[in-house]
């Protein structure tokens, strides 16, 4: 089941807030962790998604997720444009 349950996070609306400027450019956004404020922010305004936003993801790490989820060792770095 997928969920489309938004988090209405700071960074999420900063996210919204410059994607909507008036700039030709690109927004680059790096996350180093999580991805919850893009998703949030693709749900709170899905506008966004024809912004140009590119997004560097870098991920991993050992360890329980706050949920409880287990996170292998595995790194992994995800670039979406």
């Amino acid at each position: 089941m997928h969920l489309k349950t938004h988090v209405d996070a700071p960074g999420a609306r900063l996210i919204i807030e410059e994607a909507m400027k008036d700039d030709d450019r690109p927004l680059h956004i790096a996350f180093y962790g999580p991805v919850t404020d893009i998703a949030s922010a693709l749900l709170l305004e899905p506008k966004i998604e024809d912004r140009g936003i590119r997004v560097i993801w870098i991920g991993g790490g050992a360890g329980r997720t706050a949920a409880g989820n287990t996170i292998s060792r595995t790194t992994f770095t995800l670039r979406m444009s």
